[in-house]
């Protein structure tokens, strides 16, 4: 299933969200029962017929019928999203990265986001990026908007998200052997998360002796730990893309005398160039899995060469479909993992597994949510 959109419209207003109904919490204090859950986007649109001035957005995280927690976006904050997002969109932004604002649902074909909290009929204002700290039993998140007419009279929109945990379909193994440094995770901490896209997706790291992720200083490919290595199915399924067409991206690694600050400058630089337009391309050489009640294993930044499973095959958990890599969108050898909802991955919602066969370190206690930071060891 697609990520899509939960509208509601009452009097005029039309609330839709990224990611759609319901919300999936992520386990993150496992001692005070906290967990995290992200609204990736949220668009409020006039439908009214007549201008609007938008007066205040809140957001209600419910147990049961009692409210735990309220948050209101007064008119002055409104303004500062409403002004960057218009610029956003008027510098190509919001349709360029659609896969990550998805313009077509939060707003519709040819509609526009306005730079005020002024409203013409048809426009919109996006308030992007918000996370919510969940308490234990926490069950719904109410999102309600007022603005008003020139006349003075009231419009109110509302629109109702299940908050919940999600239950995957599959029993996951963990697709590497070894020893692992999750280099980002699904907790807030993580760039994913703010991408419905990628929100639960993992990037994990081979660690070498020492704790080290290379010999050196890491400028070639070859003497990063993680590459080459073998990289396996999670599950049971069938194979739906195998892409092997893409060379290493050997020039974003560090060069000879380059600090770390321009290493990094110089990769933000260039990585619109590998997600505009094809977003998959970001993936590199990639194997896609279809496994039952419709998830999908994404095994991303694989060495040329090196997938060794055709589109169409049946793979077993635990076999070998390729070796890790540092193609696409890639800082440096690592394998990006995430099991989402639809075969076209750059438009579909990641959803957040767990794995029977991993011990995180320091964390021997916890489940198998995994969170930016980790150290991982799988047991077999």
């Amino acid at each position: 299933m697609m990520a899509g959109e939960t509208q509601s419209t009452v009097g005029g207003l039309t609330i839709r969200t990224l990611p759609e109904d319901p919300i999936y919490i992520y386990k993150m204090a496992y001692d005070r029962g906290l967990s995290s859950a992200v609204l990736q986007n949220v668009s409020i649109v006039n439908e009214s017929g007549a201008p609007l001035t938008l007066r205040s957005v809140t957001f209600e995280v419910m147990r049961g019928d009692s409210s735990v927690q309220t948050r209101t976006f007064a008119t002055s904050e409104l303004e500062g999203y409403a002004g960057y997002m218009h610029g956003a969109q008027g510098q190509g932004m919001i349709d360029a990265y659609d896969f990550i604002f998805r313009p077509d649902l939060l707003l519709g074909e040819g509609r526009s986001l306005s730079p005020t909290t002024s409203l013409a009929p048809g426009q919109g204002l996006f308030l992007a990026s918000h996370a919510l700290l969940i308490p234990e039993g926490c069950d719904r998140l109410h999102v309600r908007a007022e603005a008003t007419r020139d006349d003075g009279r009231k419009i109110r929109g509302a629109t109702e998200l299940g908050l919940t945990e999600y239950l995957a379909r599959n029993v996951y193994r963990f697709p590497v052997r070894g020893t692992w440094f999750v280099s980002a995770g699904a907790d807030l901490f993580s760039g994913h998360r703010w991408v419905v896209c990628q929100e639960f997706g993992l990037d994990l790291v081979r660690l070498g002796e020492g704790g080290s992720f290379y010999a050196g200083r890491g400028l070639t490919v070859e003497s990063h730990f993680a590459y080459g290595c073998d990289v396996m199915a999670a599950a049971d399924g069938v194979v739906v893309r195998a892409v092997d067409e893409f060379p290493d991206s050997s020039e974003r690694l560090p060069k000879e005398g380059e600090s770390n600050e321009e290493h990094w400058g110089r990769l933000l630089a260039t990585a619109s160039e590998r997600l505009v337009g094809e977003p998959a391309r970001a993936a590199g050489n990639h194997v896609l899995v279809r496994h039952e009640g419709g998830e999908f294993s994404l095994y991303g930044h694989l060495q040329p060469g090196s997938v060794c499973v055709n589109e169409g095959e049946g793979v077993h958990g635990g076999q070998v479909i390729g070796r890790l890599g540092h193609s696409g969108n890639s800082p440096f050898p690592h394998l990006h993992f995430h099991v989402c909802d639809g075969e076209d991955f750059m438009y579909s919602r990641v959803l957040p597994v767990q794995f029977s066969n991993v011990s995180v370190l320091q964390r021997p206690s916890s489940t198998g949510y995994l969170h930016t930071g980790d150290i991982v060891s799988t047991d077999g």
